[in-house]
């Protein structure tokens, strides 16, 4: 059986999730593998022309039908840097390949995605303070379609003393990307996205039939398209900023697959938001 560098112990959760422990200054955070890039489909919201400390937003958690080894995700991106220096922190919920659950992720890279960075802690970047929750494992339950609906909130913040960039999952604090390597990132963000991404390895010569997000395309509404709300950004004064909140735009690579909007559902403390996803391969998607 593989086991990461560094292992000290296996365990197997009650769900079939095996997780390997390891010292923290031995976790396989402080490896160097080469990331691969592959072509992606986007749906998402963007906030620039500012300066960014930190991103938070209240997730919708779904299971998306993959194929052909393919990926769906929703995540936020935190970009700073630009061409080679580009900086990325990426967080979020993801379906892999023909995996039957949902899972927790992260990526980063500090040379615009060419030889740095990884998911989880595949390679050297982040590195984990709780030894409970673990990066890659399963979430659940998830959303139902017109059913009920279930999130989880995800924050990615700035330290001001030790400048290190820290990931918070809910009510736990997962750990930090550490400010040396993120060069880009050094004083703050330039841009940060949420939505959702979709690897497409066009089998057959034509799109995809991963789906994004639930499945369903934005119009579709409240309880039945995917949603991102309570969308806010930490400010120079460590402030976070989520009333008033001015998306600068939206985009989606190819909107008859996915597409993104912003939401206009009347529940309480939604705040800014939006709904995002699609069906993938149709007759409108080819």
């Amino acid at each position: 059986m593989f086991m990461h560098e560094g292992t000290v112990k296996t365990i197997e959760s009650d769900d079939g999730d095996v997780i390997d422990c390891v010292e923290i200054n031995k976790q396989p955070a402080f490896n160097h593998p080469l990331l691969r890039n592959h072509s992606i489909q986007y749906a998402h919201a963007t906030l620039k022309h500012n300066l960014y400390f930190g991103a938070q937003a209240y997730f919708n958690v779904w299971h998306p039908k993959t194929v052909n080894d393919e990926c769906s995700k929703a995540q936020v991106w935190i970009l700073g840097g630009l061409d080679h220096y580009l900086n990325a922190i990426e967080t979020g919920w993801m379906v892999s390949g023909d995996d039957d659950r949902t899972r927790l992720f992260i990526y980063w890279t500090s040379d615009g995605y060419r030889k740095t960075g990884c998911y989880n802690l595949h390679c050297p970047g982040f590195v984990q303070i709780d030894p409970f929750l673990a990066l890659g494992g399963s979430i659940k339950p998830v959303s139902i379609y017109n059913g009920q609906q279930r999130e989880i909130q995800f924050v990615v913040k700035k330290d001001e003393v030790t400048e290190n960039w820290w990931l918070k999952v809910g009510d736990r604090i997962i750990g930090y990307w550490p400010h040396p390597i993120m060069t880009g990132l050094h004083y703050c963000g330039t841009e940060i996205k949420w939505g959702g991404a979709v690897l497409n390895k066009n089998v057959g010569n034509h799109h995809t039939a991963t789906q994004m997000g639930s499945g369903h395309f934005p119009g579709e509404g409240f309880g039945k398209a995917s949603f991102i709300r309570n969308i806010g950004y930490y400010n120079d004064s460590n402030n976070l900023i989520t009333k008033g909140l001015h998306i600068d735009s939206t985009y989606a690579t190819r909107p008859s697959c996915y597409d993104v909007k912003l939401g206009d559902h009347g529940g309480a403390n939604y705040g800014t938001h939006l709904y995002f996803g699609g069906s993938g391969f149709s007759m409108d998607c080819l």
